[in-house]
């Protein structure tokens, strides 16, 4: 409830048009740079004087408050969820109330960690085939992101749609980034076009749209009561077959989760690896931690199985802190629906706030050092004496990503079966600061020279 002696949040101090071009051009920045200046809550003005504001929300009290305690009071109403929804279609991702809760009822048990543990296999047979291919070329010099954007693309779409995957990696890999970027674009302008307006921008998004949900739509149509016969099912098929009370899943709601899925699942991962893979490239003693625990595992041939993957806890470390340092989902959005005061702070109704574990994830409070990449800070012990919200890659609260186990079995598997097989040597000097669209991105390639093991 609100108290009427809470103070309103700082509003930090901006041009002509508030923080909204520090907020387009650099966002995490500007939001780190507000907290460090104002503290855990604070104001940034959308535009000219009298225009919107977002409150950034950063410290594991404030958000455990937000997101797990009265997480009725915060609803995905704000700009971020609303450019997602506009851009992309509702969702599990951007739906609420009814709607979200008999989607989740029908999805939720096909992203269970028993049921990710089948897709290990498919996993760990793309990793083997990508090792294959640098074994070919090496040694060579990649550019990780890039690598590792095409590993997890071929992954998700394997999972997702079976042997019709190369019907659609193509328009995912030339498409979803118009996409994301539009998403990025429409949550932090002070203006928002109408879209019929023919910018470049929304000519770009219209035919990226279009030929996205049509592969989508075509592969739907076409699998629509075909049997999937011997073959294993793949998820296209399980979400098909996803029955509740309130009946299946229409056409359109299967292609609206296959287009969320595609968006939360393929990029994100990507990134983590990249950084993980960067990170090992230049500390060399890491990275042999990683690849004698990889070496210490039964294996056949290059595969892992899932029962071993719990095994894996060093490499499980160096994903933590990645994911600490580089949190795939750097910044997500609610919408106070009545007064609030959070941390000491007044929040009005209809407040638009803007939670950044970007911010949360470099406090120094919670974190010493907290620019040093050091996975044993996870260690056992180390991990159960903080706050249970200071980690937040995957959210909390009746909101927690269902895609979180996926996203951490298919990493393992690829960190572990390619630091085992290959070296890997960077620069640390090289790595430039990352940006938003909407997901975390590298803003230039992340070059590594792999070679193999003897």
């Amino acid at each position: 409830m609100a108290d009427s002696r809470a103070r309103p949040a700082p509003l930090a101090k901006g041009g002509l048009l508030g923080s909204a071009a520090d907020l387009l051009s650099d966002p995490l920045n500007t939001l780190l740079e507000g907290y460090h200046a104002y503290g855990g809550i604070v104001r940034f003005r959308i535009g000219p004087p009298g225009s919107p504001e977002i409150h950034g929300v950063s410290g594991p009290a404030a958000l455990q408050h937000i997101l797990v305690s009265n997480a009725a009071n915060y609803r995905k109403d704000d700009r971020l969820y609303d450019a997602v929804r506009h851009v992309v279609g509702d969702s599990l991702l951007t739906n609420q109330d009814e709607l979200w809760t008999r989607q989740k009822k029908l999805i939720h048990p096909l992203f269970t960690a028993r049921q990710v543990n089948g897709y290990v296999p498919q996993m760990s047979a793309l990793v083997a085939r990508m090792a294959a291919r640098w074994r070919r070329d090496a040694p060579a010099t990649v550019d990780l992101h890039a690598e590792m954007n095409e590993l997890t693309l071929r992954v998700l779409c394997a999972v997702m749609f079976g042997g019709e995957a190369e019907e659609i990696i193509q328009v995912i890999a030339d498409d979803w980034p118009t996409v994301g970027e539009a998403v990025a674009h429409r949550a932090f302008s002070a203006v928002r076009l109408p879209d019929a307006w023919p910018t470049p921008r929304a000519r770009r998004l219209a035919g990226a749209r279009r030929r996205l949900f049509g592969a989508c739509d075509q592969l739907i149509g076409a699998r629509r009561g075909r049997p999937a016969g011997s073959r294993a099912p793949d998820l296209l098929d399980l979400l098909l077959k996803a029955t509740g009370a309130d009946g299946a899943l229409s056409d359109e709601e299967v292609r609206e989760q296959l287009v969320v899925f595609l968006v939360g699942g393929y990029d994100t991962t990507a990134t983590t690896l990249a950084y993980a893979f960067h990170h090992l490239g230049s500390r060399p003693g890491l990275q042999r931690r990683v690849k004698q625990e990889a070496e210490r595992l039964p294996r056949s041939g290059t595969s892992l199985d899932a029962a071993a993957l719990p095994d894996l806890r060093y490499t499980g470390m160096v994903l933590k802190e990645t994911l600490r340092l580089y949190p795939a989902a750097p910044v997500f959005g609610r919408n106070a629906v009545r007064a609030d005061t959070v941390a000491g702070v007044h929040v009005p109704a209809g407040a638009q706030l803007l939670i950044s574990p970007w911010v949360l994830h470099r406090d120094p409070g919670l974190w010493p050092d907290p620019g040093v990449f050091d996975p044993d800070r996870f260690a056992h012990g180390d991990d159960e004496a903080r706050h249970s919200l200071a980690w937040l890659p995957f959210g909390a609260g009746p909101r927690l990503c269902i895609g979180r186990h996926f996203s951490l079995a298919e990493a393992t598997v690829a960190l572990a079966t390619l630091v085992r097989e290959f070296a890997f040597t960077c620069d640390a000097t090289a790595l430039t600061a990352p940006t938003v669209r909407p997901v975390l991105m590298p803003t230039s390639p992340m070059i590594a020279t792999i070679s193999p093991h003897p």
